[in-house]
């Protein structure tokens, strides 16, 4: 290595601690985002993968029924988890037929 090359402390370009913020702080900042990033990337394709094998998906803004249930099957559902009392059940059976 020629005598140019040698820093303050007799080492080589490039080793040492280094004195810049642009070296030191932003190299840091910079991979931790990168990896951040990456496991972020790699969770949503997992979760994209799993809901596309099973069919389903997660996403809660759909305001579409399932397109398996019938009308009368989504009142049974309705009616089971407590969103209408019988005699609304009744009268809403009552006009679908």
């Amino acid at each position: 290595m020629g005598y140019g090359m040698m820093n303050y402390a007799g080492q080589g370009y490039g080793y040492g601690y280094g004195s810049s913020l642009f070296g030191g702080l932003f190299h840091g900042v910079f991979s931790l985002l990168f990896w951040v990033l990456l496991l972020a990337g790699l969770y949503f394709l997992v979760r994209w993968l799993m809901e596309t094998v099973s069919g389903k998906s997660a996403c809660l803004l759909s305001a579409a029924p399932d397109a398996t249930g019938s009308a009368i099957e989504i009142l049974k559902q309705r009616y089971a988890r407590g969103e209408i009392n019988r005699e609304e059940f009744e009268r809403i059976k009552q006009d679908l037929a």
